[in-house]
């Protein structure tokens, strides 16, 4: 794909543009792309694009773009493109191993916060971190919490440090190779999980920009979607002090199962917490024996 000749290089004509092309190619929010494609390539910001929309890209800078847009047209997503995401106000970096973060998942961090002491020195348990997003973010609004995210792929922990440095909280934050708990020692005041919950037969339906780009390995929950928190839920009370939470990110539909094996595993379910869309994304237990 390649500009007109005669389209201006102006940052606002080249939006405008943009966001046609994306328009009749069908793409969800076609303004939003073209703007954060445009701003990437350009390296302003909004504000600065505000102020002076003639602002002219270079010709290295509309190459950049063209590629950027290339690779949107075929779904793509912009986090990908730009190995960046936004998650509850902060720019997380995100790489093909780890789960593309998305808004619905700040909902587990409003129900984790809920209740809890930001000066208290929690531990927190972060099952299947990835990117670390989740994780990172309580420990930057909870400044007495310490904790560790575990994951099985040494790439996304990776990724996950880089970030925990990137957001001050590297001191605090420690990441363990390893499956679920297995790897563990001690307990924990609060355990967060966002496992995979598609059921497999699932997969194929999803959309390209999910099924294209987000790693399997954090999608796929086995047949009916549980895999994970049967795993998880297995022996978890052995690593929760008396008194802790769990709370995890859950499908669609999930709810009931899930309380029922929550229960079964020891714990008592204290919240279910909706999603921007009205599904219950969110469970959250808690552990009240010794």
């Amino acid at each position: 794909m390649s500009f007109d000749p005669a389209l201006p290089r102006g940052v606002d004509a080249a939006m405008r543009w943009l966001t046609k092309r994306f328009g009749r190619a069908g793409l969800a929010a076609p303004a939003l792309d073209a703007r954060l494609l445009v701003l990437a390539a350009a390296q302003i910001s909004h504000e600065a694009m505000i102020r002076d929309p003639a602002h002219e890209l270079t010709q290295e800078q509309i190459s950049l773009l063209e590629d950027y847009a290339a690779r949107r047209l075929v779904h793509e997503p912009v986090s990908r493109i730009l190995a960046t995401r936004e998650f509850r106000s902060r720019e997380f970096r995100v790489c093909p191993h780890v789960l593309d973060p998305r808004s619905d998942s700040e909902t587990l961090i409003e129900a984790a916060l809920e209740g809890l002491d930001p000066d208290a020195s929690w531990r927190i348990l972060d099952l299947g971190t990835g990117s670390g997003c989740l994780l990172i973010t309580l420990l930057a609004e909870l400044p007495g919490a310490s904790g560790i995210g575990v994951d099985l792929c040494p790439d996304a922990l990776e990724c996950a440090r880089g970030n925990a440095v990137r957001h001050a909280v590297g001191l605090r934050a420690g990441f363990v190779c390893g499956d679920w708990y297995g790897a563990l020692d001690g307990k924990f005041d609060l355990v967060i999980a966002n496992p995979p919950y598609i059921s497999h037969g699932d997969l194929a339906a999803l959309p390209p920009d999910v099924i294209g780009y987000d790693p399997v390995l954090a999608l796929d929950g086995g047949d009916d979607g549980l895999d994970a928190y049967r795993a998880i839920l297995s022996g978890i009370t052995d690593i929760m002090k008396p008194q802790a939470r769990l709370v995890m990110e859950i499908g669609n539909g999930q709810e009931t199962a899930l309380i029922t094996m929550m229960r079964r595993a020891g714990l008592a379910e204290t919240g279910a917490y909706a999603d921007l869309a009205g599904h219950i994304r969110v469970l959250k237990g808690k552990f009240e024996n010794n």
